[in-house]
């Protein structure tokens, strides 16, 4: 039987787009010049009200590799979904609207895929402001390193050498045979990312930081404290039940995530103004308490990280009350 060479494997790469005009031609433009050239470019418009869908089909008639589909507002999920069911490739990668990636990314990720014969292959990433100008990078490592599923879900816990983004991976298009991102959440790629990682024979780490994640103020993850900031643990929830019926042994490493996420969530709320979301903030405090003992024993937690939840955790019922009366 005979061998595919590298080139012979079609990447299809899914790009979900909503009102984002001013970003998508440096995310588009990056794709395009991609070193790898056996590539599908699947622009998923997702009702959008600005230039976004014109810009898509502007991009459909200068390069024939790029697909569109414009479609009714659904949210994240829904888009990736949408271009999920669309493609071709026996490998698919994600790339947000806003951001943009390094012009030998699914080149490196591909070769590293068929080198180990592994079914995920992941980089590290940069944090950059809109200018271009490098917040931080992340994920990185000195040498390509190989880990098998359960090893990879114990680094994303941990949140080391990788987390659960959809964006700076290439995955086997047979792991998705399965699996669709849950619609209408934030963090929906929490319980999705770590079930292809469980599912995948191996998972490699190529070291390098490929993929450049654009920090705007107003993107989803910038938002004020809202009700769906607490939905999140929903979806941690749904995650780690499922590792923890695939690997009991992680509880730790699990709590740790779980208690990461609370975190975030209590300082969100911790600098929450609005009245109206009073009830959400007592409710905050709720799962605070339930969670407390998990956290301060956990020894994954650095001191200051437990000594910051303590103080939150003190706080926030006084100011849950100064915000609207007594509980």
């Amino acid at each position: 039987m005979k061998t595919k060479s590298n080139n012979e494997f079609l990447i299809s790469i899914v790009v979900p787009v909503y009102n984002i005009e001013e970003y998508l031609y440096n995310c588009v433009d990056s794709i395009i010049k991609q070193t790898y050239r056996n590539i599908e470019i699947i622009l998923v418009d997702d009702g959008s009200t600005d230039k976004s869908g014109i810009i898509c089909d502007e991009f459909a008639n200068r390069d024939e590799r790029i697909k569109v589909i414009h479609k009714k507002n659904g949210g994240l999920s829904d888009a990736r979904n949408a271009g999920i069911d669309a493609a071709k490739g026996e490998y698919i990668g994600f790339v947000d609207g806003d951001d943009y990636i390094d012009q030998k990314m699914y080149e490196i990720l591909l070769s590293a895929c068929i080198r180990n014969k592994a079914q995920i292959a992941m980089c590290g990433r940069k944090t950059v402001d809109e200018n271009g100008n490098i917040i931080k990078e992340m994920f990185t490592l000195a040498d390509e390193t190989l880990y098998t599923g359960k090893e990879a879900v114990e680094h994303l816990l941990r949140w080391d050498s990788c987390d659960s983004s959809a964006c700076d991976k290439l995955y086997s298009r047979i792991l998705f045979d399965k699996v669709r991102y849950p619609s209408g959440v934030m963090s929906e790629d929490y319980p999705v990312t770590s079930r292809l990682m469980i599912s995948a024979n191996m998972v490699v780490h190529v070291g390098h930081p490929l993929y450049n994640y654009v920090q705007r103020t107003e993107s989803i993850t910038h938002q004020l404290f809202t009700r769906k900031r607490i939905d999140v643990l929903k979806q941690v929830d749904i995650m780690t039940d499922f590792i923890l019926d695939k690997f009991p042994d992680l509880k730790p490493q699990c709590d740790y995530f779980t208690g990461k996420q609370l975190i975030s969530i209590q300082r969100y709320a911790f600098y929450n103004t609005d009245p109206e979301m009073r009830n959400s903030m007592i409710e905050v405090c709720d799962v605070c308490k339930r969670e407390k003992a998990k956290i301060i024993k956990n020894r994954l937690f650095t001191n200051k990280e437990k000594r910051r939840f303590l103080e939150r955790n003190f706080l926030l019922p006084f100011k849950a009350r100064f915000l609207g009366g007594d509980r």
